[in-house]
């Protein structure tokens, strides 16, 4: 960051100076994947797997089934924020009712990476 200082001293004399000082900006970096989903039903909220965050940025979301069989993943970022969801569907089909693991690789834009992991249990 640069900084200019001017003073003319109401025409007595002109002062000017400069300083320069490198900063790092603190950058907010944030990620958050709810628990529970209501698929079809509920409010609108409720009812997709929908992560959340801000300052992301490469991101990875991966969802399992109880069986370790990827039902879901995704890569979408718009803005330094995931934008992809889960309707609690695979191939077309709605999922049973149950626990599912989900794993997350972020990298946010202040150069951090984090594993983020959790369950998100859909409910019929």
């Amino acid at each position: 960051m640069l900084l200019i200082a001017y003073n003319d001293n109401n025409g007595a004399y002109t002062c000017i100076d400069t300083a320069v000082q490198f900063i790092d900006p603190e950058w907010i970096t944030t990620f958050y994947a709810p628990n529970a989903m209501t698929p079809g039903y509920g409010e609108e909220g409720t009812r997709h797997f929908r992560p959340v965050g801000m300052g992301i940025k490469e991101y990875e979301i991966a969802i399992y089934s109880p069986w370790g069989q990827l039902v879901w993943g995704s890569t979408e970022l718009v803005d330094n924020q995931p934008i992809g969801f889960w309707d609690g569907t695979y191939r077309g089909e709605d999922v049973p009712q149950g626990a599912y693991a989900w794993l997350a690789r972020i990298k946010f834009v202040n150069g951090v990476s984090r594993v983020f992991k959790g369950t998100v249990t859909v409910l019929r």
